[in-house]
């Protein structure tokens, strides 16, 4: 079976449904609850919902919810800019947390490995080295390997360089990601994901500070060979 298919065994092993209480949402099940959500006024506006799945397993609601974001992907423009723009959207409102590490990395393969198909379909084109990274990066910082009970990251450091994580990342708060395009520049707002669940009066507050801000830009065309070079990190 592909990686990228909605897993339908149910479980990996008895010891993890005992320890962890780990089930697999099947297919079906999966589609139903998803279905339930009513959908945006446009195309646009659903392409930037987001999407959070604090115990994402091997990403089979993931997997579900980045099939039907890149079929509105491909409605809002088919040139290779849009595809590209459309496609890290897509990706970048998409986030899952996993206390299993080996789910975490199943979970962003599965979801590159349906990027990757779908711009191939697209462009006829592998990811350039640029778009590869910067889905990579998008991928690692979403898909987050922590306890979302607690907030904290299991272990690692998960590809975090920032100072404020520990060597081994053990009882760290986690970051989560707020990424955003405006013309050719990449935002990114980090924040605790403890932070974002502050609420006061029965209302949850988002107007919480970021605790890091950046902006990154994007590669441009290179008019003389029309390579078009994806995002820069």
């Amino acid at each position: 079976m592909n990686t990228n298919e909605i897993k339908t065994e149910g479980f990996k092993s008895k010891e993890r449904v005992q320890k962890f209480g780990e089930v697999f949402t099947p297919e079906n099940i999966v589609k139903d609850m998803i279905d339930i959500i009513p959908l945006e006024e446009t195309d646009l506006k659903e392409l930037h919902k987001t999407w959070l799945e604090p115990a994402c397993g091997t990403g089979n609601f993931l997997v579900e919810i980045l099939y039907r974001k890149l079929a509105l992907a491909e409605k809002l423009g088919v040139s290779k800019e849009n595809l590209e723009r459309n496609l890290f959207i897509s990706l970048a409102r998409i986030y899952g947390i996993d206390i299993q590490e080996d789910n975490v990395k199943e979970s962003r393969l599965r979801l590159k490995e349906i990027a990757a198909k779908w711009y191939m379909e697209k462009t006829g084109e592998k990811f350039s080295k640029g778009l590869e990274k910067a889905l990579d990066d998008v991928l690692n910082w979403n898909i987050i390997h922590g306890n979302a009970l607690t907030g904290m990251y299991e272990n690692g450091k998960q590809n975090r360089e920032e100072d404020r994580i520990n060597d081994k990342g053990i009882g760290t708060e986690f970051v989560v990601v707020e990424w955003n395009i405006d013309g050719d520049t990449v935002t990114r707002k980090d924040y605790n994901f403890n932070s974002m669940l502050v609420v006061v009066g029965g209302t949850v507050v988002n107007e919480y500070e970021p605790i890091h801000f950046s902006k990154v830009h994007r590669a441009k065309m290179i008019e003389d060979t029309k390579d078009y070079g994806g995002f820069v990190f």
